[in-house]
């Protein structure tokens, strides 16, 4: 069957956008990269909401606060695609081998009769930069979202639930456990660094912050048991498993411990 402009939306699988949104998107002429789009989207169509990663509504359901200081006049929430799940993406690019070790972020915020395409980027333990591309109609900000996920993983946000990471691109991350308990972090000196005595020294409230977020991220995704976190001036291997933290540049390492 033909894809035509009035059953483009709906091939779509996305939700519908306001009747005047919908309007002015009817309107236009579909062009071939919207048709494409839709040809892409509905190759995966059979797949089960079920079979989807579970959703953690405090991680997957909440627009960055990044995004929100960037439209604080405007209610903001999250964009959903047409199986009810947020357009929002949480990505990683690890390199052991090299200490490198990426996040981005991406999501489309429905912010009063507007929609925007946030994302965020950089290593693991800053805060990134961020980019915020404004004022599109859904269609628009749908496809900008798909082409980007697309450019980063080498995959369709349609096969998330079947997503397997390609090497050179980043990987999709499953989202937290929504029942994880947040705990708190310390690391043990023994060498009288700065003065400090010998014992078990609590992390600082942003150490402590990212930490949780590497532990949390490790309970849904069992093989990052490894990061490397930039932290000032220095990069540090956060092994979650033997409990360490190794000072990349002086080789220190360092016990540490989740209560």
């Amino acid at each position: 069957m033909a894809i035509t402009r009035s059953t483009t939306l709906k091939k779509l699988n996305v939700e519908a956008p306001s009747s005047v949104q919908g309007q002015e998107i009817l309107n236009k002429a579909i062009n071939p990269e919207d048709i494409h789009l839709a040809q892409d989207i509905t190759k995966n169509k059979a797949k089960s909401v079920a079979s989807l990663p579970p959703l953690d509504p405090e991680t997957s359901s909440h627009v960055d606060p990044a995004a929100e200081s960037r439209l604080s006049n405007l209610k903001c929430s999250l964009a959903h695609d047409g199986d009810g799940v947020p357009l929002n993406a949480s990505l990683a690019f690890i390199d052991l081998a090299n200490n490198v070790d990426e996040f981005f972020l991406l999501q489309v915020i429905k912010a009063g009769r507007y929609y925007f395409v946030f994302t965020k980027w950089g290593p693991t333990g800053t805060n990134g930069q961020t980019k915020l591309q404004g004022h599109l109609n859904f269609l628009n900000a749908f496809r900008s979202f798909h082409n980007t996920f697309l450019e980063k993983t080498g995959d369709m946000w349609a096969n998330r639930s079947s997503f397997i990471k390609i090497d050179g691109k980043y990987d999709l991350l499953r989202p937290t456990s929504p029942t994880q308990e947040s705990g708190s972090w310390k690391y043990y000196m023994d060498d009288f660094v700065d003065g400090k005595a010998t014992g078990w020294h609590p992390y600082t409230v942003e150490g402590t912050a990212q930490t949780e977020l590497l532990h949390q991220t490790h309970q849904t995704n069992s093989a990052y048991n490894r990061r490397i976190v930039q932290s000032g001036h220095f990069k540090y291997c956060i092994d979650l498993d033997e409990m360490t933290q190794t000072n990349i540049k002086t080789n220190k390492r360092r016990q540490i411990r989740r209560l």
